[in-house]
């Protein structure tokens, strides 16, 4: 790829407001990441989602999710439906294995589904949490964390040791990096129960 291919990632300074703020400051960026995530569904299905983001918000809102309060305000805010939809596609469009490795907990997943248009719509966030201040590779309207990084504190994606977490993978990302100083330190505790599966809804 040349320099004259490469396409500038915007940084957003979301310190104050978060993911929430992040959402209202790029709603048309928000939108057209939405329109582009969609178009690979067939027509019919684009118009259940309605349906999907009411099915994954009682799945969040089941597994205690603690980003259920920032989606809810996005969703609202945003005012089209597929946020709540969007947030749950890393557990939707993934294939996933838990393993035990030498005494250490693997979770392996790859993203199945194309959602074409995640690669150009990315923003890097600058965010804050208790611990500290973070970076958070992301999109507008997306309430989680897959890839953050912050000073001396370290790095951290998906599948490094948080398979018995019982929080969605990328809410305990965010999670993490806004609650623990260090990345030794141990993951602070969730609420039970784990997230469910599709099957073990009602």
């Amino acid at each position: 790829m040349s320099q004259a291919e490469l396409v500038c990632i915007p940084v957003v300074d979301v310190r104050e407001g978060g993911a929430v703020r992040h959402a209202l400051d790029a709603r048309a960026r928000a939108r057209a990441l939405r329109d582009d995530c969609v178009t690979w569904l067939p027509r019919a299905a684009r118009m259940l989602l309605p349906a999907m983001d009411a099915l994954t918000r009682r799945w969040l809102q089941r597994s205690h999710s603690p980003y259920v309060v920032d989606l809810e305000a996005i969703a609202v805010a945003l005012g089209f439906p597929g946020i709540w939809f969007l947030n749950g596609t890393y557990q939707w469009g993934c294939t996933a294995i838990a393993r035990d490795e030498d005494g250490v907990p693997w979770l392996a997943r790859t993203l199945d589904w194309p959602f074409p248009g995640l690669g150009r719509h990315i923003e890097i966030a600058r965010m804050r949490g208790p611990a500290g201040e973070f970076v958070n590779l992301t999109w507008p309207g997306y309430a989680g964390a897959l890839t953050a990084l912050a000073p001396v504190r370290g790095r951290h994606q998906p599948g490094a040791a948080l398979a018995p977490h019982p929080q969605a993978v990328a809410a305990a990302v965010r999670s993490r990096r806004e609650r623990v100083a260090d990345m030794a330190d141990p993951l602070p505790p969730a609420r039970p129960p784990a997230a469910r599966g599709v099957r073990d809804l009602p």
